[in-house]
């Protein structure tokens, strides 16, 4: 088992981790959910209708193209989605790259991309410590930079990366991790 020194606290935005980066691999090959926790979200399952990521009850949009993701892990370290068919069969998308924008950008909006030469200034590489999910700087400092918006539908929240320079009311900072919440 790979160890990483931990230098601040797991539930902090960004934490150091010993140089050179070893985290251990709680994600095994199998397919997984993302789930966002934080003030009063205990578990909301991350969906998207191809493109733009939100996190709550997916049939509430009225998208025939919305659907949880099913994720794997590609040994790039990237996340690729596709739709729990599961639960819906009318999505069309499948194998998507999941993003987040790098530190260099001034969007927030976390996605998907059929193709990732197609969005400039995006981070498609994560990590996971435990059930969390991450991603490293160019110092090998992990961040959790995740929050989330509220959209127009009561119970759906617009999934966004890095709250630095957003004004909109109402963000919630999160946890995004794999583990599914309790029944």
């Amino acid at each position: 088992m790979r160890t990483t020194w931990l230098l601040t606290a797991l539930g902090a935005s960004a934490f150091a981790v010993a140089s050179p980066v070893n985290v251990e691999r709680a994600v095994s090959d199998s397919p997984f959910s993302l789930y966002a926790y934080g003030t009063g979200l205990s578990g909301l399952r991350l969906f998207t209708s191809g493109n733009a990521t939100y996190v709550g009850n997916y049939e509430l949009v009225g998208d025939d193209q919305a659907a949880p993701v099913i994720f794997t892990k590609q040994d790039d370290d990237t996340l690729t989605g596709s739709p729990d068919t599961s639960v819906t069969s009318t999505a069309s998308w499948s194998n998507i790259t999941f993003y987040v924008p790098s530190p260099s950008s001034s969007k927030h909006a976390v996605g998907f991309a059929k193709s990732v030469g197609d969005v400039p200034e995006i981070v498609t590489e994560f990590i996971f410590y435990g059930a969390w999910i991450a991603t490293i700087d160019t110092t090998g400092t992990l961040q959790t930079l995740w929050y989330v918006t509220p959209t127009e539908t009561d119970g759906i929240y617009s999934l966004k990366w890095n709250a630095t320079g957003d004004s909109t009311e109402g963000k919630i900072t999160i946890a995004l991790r794999t583990t599914a919440p309790a029944s």
